[in-house]
């Protein structure tokens, strides 16, 4: 009876973890949407915004930077407060300033929501890793493969 359990917990475990692993993969997809997305806009946006070449690079150059600082300081941040109220405040932050994106008009407006979009995006790759780290260990993963038999 009680390995039965066992095995029913070890099982539920796992597909837990399979579903986070979904969600992170999700949020890394997502963030390739976002990040490419204003280049294939970028014609749409110089001709109706009145935008020339460096009005767009200033645009692209305000994301990256924020990207760089927001993957420099997201992954102490996340170490300090844990992953999962770090990763779910920078994919709370993240919507805001992909929804920010909707009300910019002016040249500057777009900076700063390429620049939030940046800063909290930089703290996909530090939260997801630590995820990985945390949900999906070295030693857990050789023992279920023993286990299967493979």
């Amino acid at each position: 009876m009680l390995a039965a359990a066992e095995h029913d917990a070890t099982r539920s475990w796992h597909g837990l973890r399979w579903r986070i692993c979904a969600l992170l993969f999700l949020a890394t997809v997502l963030g390739y949407i976002d990040r490419g997305l204003i280049g294939f806009l970028k014609g749409d946006l110089q001709h109706d915004l009145h935008w020339n070449e460096i009005d767009y690079a200033n645009v692209v150059a305000a994301f990256s930077l924020a990207y760089a600082a927001g993957q420099l300081f997201s992954g102490r941040l996340i170490d300090v407060i844990g992953v999962r109220v770090g990763f779910i405040l920078c994919v709370g932050f993240w919507s805001v300033a992909a929804m920010a994106h909707a009300i910019a008009r002016t040249l500057l407006g777009f900076e700063l929501a390429r620049f939030g979009l940046g800063l909290a995006e930089g703290g996909n790759y530090p939260g997801a890793t630590k995820a990985v780290s945390e949900w999906f260990p070295k030693k857990r993963g050789l023992i279920y493969l023993k286990q299967q038999g493979t």
